[in-house]
């Protein structure tokens, strides 16, 4: 097989063990979940919630957040900045400004 597969090819070990699974009968090719952390807290429904709070009060800090939500600064800051296209101005989470493209299509739809 390693002549075939080269480095790809699985080790022993992984070969017993799906022999031991599929004698089992586990004839599904999916690992099975496993428990722990999520991979991101990036989900959909915490930039929502995000959105929510700083659309309620634009003041807020990356601390108070990170109490409110429980999400690390870290990914606060990166939802901010990155999914919501924020950033802090005189103490407020602000839009930032539009792009020239951006700025030359609302003129253009506002004649």
């Amino acid at each position: 097989m390693q002549d075939i597969f080269g480095d790809e090819c699985p080790s022993k070990v992984t070969i017993y063990r799906w022999i031991e699974r599929f004698d089992n009968g586990d004839e599904d090719l999916h690992d099975d979940p496993r428990p722990g952390r999520p991979i991101s807290s990036k989900t959909c429904s915490n930039i929502e919630s995000v959105q929510t709070i700083l659309d309620e009060d634009r003041r807020i800090t990356l601390r108070e957040l990170e109490e409110r939500v429980g999400i690390s600064k870290a990914t606060l800051h990166s939802i901010i900045t990155e999914d919501l296209e924020m950033s802090k101005v005189t103490a407020r989470w602000v839009p930032k400004p539009l792009s020239k493209e951006q700025n030359h299509e609302r003129v253009r739809v506002s004649k």
